[in-house]
């Protein structure tokens, strides 16, 4: 079922891309010539870091739709939601830890 694997796509590409935004907030963090540069393509930091996650979603997403192999079946679509959903749990607690330990240490 084609439907399959265009959600199999969406999920692995949101799963990679969610991956990046929370690479990018730590990293901008560590460097502030890093977020004068996102600052200056936008005007704002987080509106450089949103657009980028948007073209590096649906990159991902059109790559992987075609390479991904034939029509994905139920299972490989279940294990890429649950991959999806233990990231992105993992990546907000990552975020909020980050953040937590920033707040104490300064």
């Amino acid at each position: 079922m084609k439907n399959l694997k265009l959600i199999w796509s969406s999920a692995y590409s949101a799963l990679i891309t969610g991956l990046a935004v929370v690479a990018v907030t730590i990293y901008m963090e560590y460097s502030p010539a890093f977020k004068v540069v996102l600052t200056n393509l936008t005007s704002h930091h987080w509106i450089s870091k949103s657009v980028g996650s948007l073209i590096l979603y649906f990159v991902l997403f059109f790559i992987l739709n075609k390479i991904g192999g034939e029509n994905k079946n139920e299972f490989q679509v279940k294990r890429a939601l649950w991959s999806l959903f233990i990231v992105t749990i993992l990546s907000g607690l990552a975020i909020f830890a980050f953040f937590v330990w920033h707040f104490l240490a300064a």
